[in-house]
């Protein structure tokens, strides 16, 4: 079928030296890949709102569930600070975009997604594009309110059934509750080969066998960008998507795709004109905190995860997807740790966003925004390798880089291997 079987098994060494709990890679509905416990219920996170994007489309062509419906006519609110009126004019499209413009706290938010929130009123409803579990926690109740299922049993029925489901069970969901909000959040467990399934009938147009599962018109207005999520990023109906041309952290998107992603390292990333499919668990069981638990990261940077997918596009035979971000292949001169520390003493490293970096003689390092300090933290070589601790991990937390230069542009990578990024020498 055209891929280098070499290539995959240099891939698979490096989803094993990241700690990835399973991959599975699907190419034209034949499994290439299937590394790791496949079978496992791994927990889903964030997946799960491209899972409840599906049961939306099955329900809105029966006619359960109009996108039009405002949260008023619905009789949708939340815990006080209840939601006034003008937030009760968002419609059910608002929130399955994430532009409700209702920030109103929510269950299962991250810090980031604390951190990020606007403020309450900040945007009228349609206008803006914020990344919002209020938004989809609200869409569990809409759609058990409208279809008088639960969710779980819902996609049991509407989608494990007819796809043949090897693992999923309907007890294997669970409904998170607290006082912040009156909108659970819902917890899937699916296991790596059921989740290809799904992506599977997303490249099939919605269609498996002979049976109409999700109809086409829905797979394409779903997972086309309704809004701007970044440099070559878009945001559909509760899936991510990249245009062509575009970049995820590591490697560059030679067509559309778009993709499913859960913390910590949970995505489903799919090439509808390749009809391929890639995806990539962890096993977020483990606890976080430390970089290795029982020889597996719990957790999974997007550079790692770019770096792996692109080691799979490069095995398919696929072209124009950047330059390799391993270190093997770095376009820069590896440097000594004499030649590291000379080299931040004496220059600050233009980080891009506007970002700079500053290393001190007494040990302290800092990143600056237009000459403000937005971060500080401590730094030191240990033989060849750049080491740093910040206030942001709480201190806690040890980085350490390789490095290589070429001309003015500093590399960083991983100890793994993998491209941490790249910076400018400047005096």
């Amino acid at each position: 079928m055209g891929w280098s079987p070499a290539k995959l098994a240099a891939a698979r060494q490096v989803a094993s030296a990241i700690g990835s709990a399973a991959v599975m890679v699907v190419d034209r509905g034949v499994v290439i890949a299937a590394w790791g416990d496949v079978d496992r219920k791994y927990r889903c996170h964030s997946m799960r709102k491209s899972l409840i994007s599906a049961l939306f489309g099955i329900a809105v062509d029966r006619g359960q569930i109009d996108l039009a419906a405002t949260l008023a006519e619905l009789s949708i609110d939340d815990n006080p600070p209840a939601l006034t009126t003008e937030e009760k004019r968002a419609t059910v499209g608002d929130l399955i975009t994430a532009r409700s413009g209702i920030y109103h706290v929510a269950l299962s938010e991250s810090r980031e997604m604390r951190n990020k929130r606007p403020a309450r009123h900040s945007h009228p409803p349609g206008t803006f594009w914020y990344y919002n579990n209020w938004d989809f926690n609200a869409l569990g109740t809409i759609y058990e309110k409208c279809t008088g299922m639960g969710i779980f049993e819902a996609f049991h029925r509407e989608i494990a059934l007819p796809l043949d489901m090897q693992a999923y069970a309907v007890s294997d969901g669970r409904y998170r509750t607290g006082p912040a909000s009156v909108h659970p959040t819902y917890q899937f467990r699916m296991s790596t080969r059921d989740l290809a399934r799904f992506g599977l009938l997303y490249l099939r147009r919605g269609r498996w066998g002979e049976r109409v599962v999700i109809s086409p018109e829905w797979i394409a207005v779903s997972t086309r960008p309704h809004s701007v999520a970044g440099a070559g990023r878009g945001y559909g109906y509760m899936w991510w998507t990249v245009a062509a041309g575009g970049a995820l952290p590591n490697v560059r998107i030679p067509e559309v795709a778009y993709y499913a992603a859960g913390y910590r390292g949970h995505r489903m990333i799919l090439f509808p004109g390749r009809d391929l499919l890639a995806v990539h668990r962890v096993n977020t069981d483990l606890p976080e905190g430390s970089d290795w638990v029982d020889g597996m990261a719990p957790s999974i940077d997007n550079r790692r995860i770019g770096r792996l997918l692109w080691m799979i596009l490069d095995a398919a035979g696929m072209t124009d997807i950047g330059p390799d971000p391993s270190w093997a292949a770095t376009p820069g001169t590896p440097l000594d740790g004499a030649t590291i520390r000379d080299l931040l003493l004496t220059n600050r490293i233009a980080m891009g966003n506007g970002l700079r970096f500053a290393a001190y003689a007494d040990g302290r390092c800092a990143i600056f925004r237009e000459g403000r300090v937005v971060e500080q933290g401590r730094w030191w070589v240990a033989g060849d390798l750049f080491c740093s601790r910040w206030a942001g991990d709480g201190g806690q937390h040890q980085r350490r880089y390789r490095m290589a230069r070429a001309g003015d542009t500093l590399y960083r990578y991983e100890t793994d291997g993998t491209l941490a990024g790249e910076g400018r020498l400047i005096k």
